[in-house]
């Protein structure tokens, strides 16, 4: 089966698409091993006054935008896929990769091409062309592969068969439901979801629900009750984590986050906007409000060490973000939202 999109186009990506900042980036290409991934679809180096990748897109090479539906094609899937674009009037087609969301449905237009894609086909803004973008197979509610392995990076071992699926789910969650408003389909009842999966009462989407996401992502990559405190409030599961720490006991233990270097499958856990809890508070209290975050990967650039971390109910939406990394490894304490711990799995 496939999706079709048929309507105008236009063109964008490369150094001299004035209509994309010099620092935008791509929405299928949001860090360093994404951007590895795709690499051939890129110029070598960055242009003079960029840093964004829509600016570093290599112009000759066939990549496109479309308004994907990442409830049925995922992030992960349209980035190992290419899709075909055809233009009807002179019936030339093209096989292109899939870099970035749009365009805006104000313009009018279902598709960005790179303008090398353009004139080949002998497309020109706003002529018509038609897109097929093949559909996926796979359930997207259905488990993981029993243990996906995650790729070494920075001289790190890699990480356990528990770590990589819970690195491996969270990413999924994010590949299929990132960028869609907790309000909306499919998002919403994907929610609804975890609620059940944890046998908690769902209330709303306005209800925090960081925490429940965490809690799920943990339980399905095959944590038990007895070894994670599934909760709907972050301080909960934390403080027992840093209990096990400090009695050197069960396979999830929490730390202050400046003693320990960041791996994939750890939790970072933070403040919320504004807050100013630490870690000695947590390990005294069990009720506050706070947020956490997955590690789905790590690795360096050219502004050095990093880690992306997956979570829940940023902005409204499943969330990537990146965590800047000092040279041993430990996440450098950001201005708001501050780091209070870290949690370990020895699972």
């Amino acid at each position: 089966m496939k999706d079709i999109r048929d309507g105008k186009m236009s063109i964008f990506g490369g150094p001299d698409d004035t209509g994309v900042s010099p620092s935008e980036g791509l929405a299928l290409v949001t860090n360093q091993s994404e951007f590895n991934q795709l690499r051939e679809f890129f110029l070598p180096t960055q242009p003079e006054g960029t840093t964004g990748f829509a600016r570093r897109l290599n112009p000759e090479k066939f990549y496109i935008a479309c308004r994907w539906n990442f409830s049925e094609t995922s992030r992960a899937f349209l980035r190992e896929t290419f899709v075909t674009v055809t233009n009807p009037a002179n019936g030339k087609s093209a096989q292109a990769k899939p870099v970035d969301f749009g365009p805006s449905l104000a313009t009018g237009r279902v598709t960005d091409l790179s303008p090398g894609l353009a004139n080949h086909l002998g497309l020109e803004t706003d002529q018509r062309c038609i897109v097929e973008i093949p559909l996926p197979s796979s359930d997207p509610d259905q488990p993981a592969s029993p243990d996906p392995v995650l790729p070494p990076v920075d001289g790190l071992p890699l990480p356990s068969p528990f770590a990589s699926r819970l690195a491996t789910i969270a990413k999924q969650e994010f590949d299929q439901f990132g960028g869609t408003d907790e309000g909306q389909t499919p998002l919403r009842e994907r929610i609804r979801n975890y609620y059940d999966f944890l046998g908690f009462d769902f209330e709303s989407v306005e209800v925090p629900w960081s925490a429940v996401f965490i809690s799920f992502c943990v339980k399905k990559a095959g944590a038990v009750s007895s070894e994670f405190d599934f909760s709907p409030e972050h301080s909960q599961f934390v403080f027992q984590a840093i209990q096990n720490a400090a009695r050197g006991e069960g396979v999830f233990r929490g730390f202050d986050f400046t003693t320990q270097s960041v791996r994939v499958g750890d939790i970072l856990h933070s403040n919320r906007p504004s807050g100013t809890f630490d870690f000695d508070f947590a390990a005294a209290h069990r009720d506050y409000p706070s947020h956490s975050a997955i590690v789905v990967a790590r690795g360096i650039d050219h502004n050095g060490k990093f880690a992306m971390t997956v979570g829940g109910n940023e902005r409204n939406t499943v969330g990537l973000r990146r965590v800047t990394l000092n040279a041993s490894g430990v996440a450098v304490q950001r201005s708001d939202e501050k780091f209070i711990s870290i949690i370990k799995d020895l699972k």
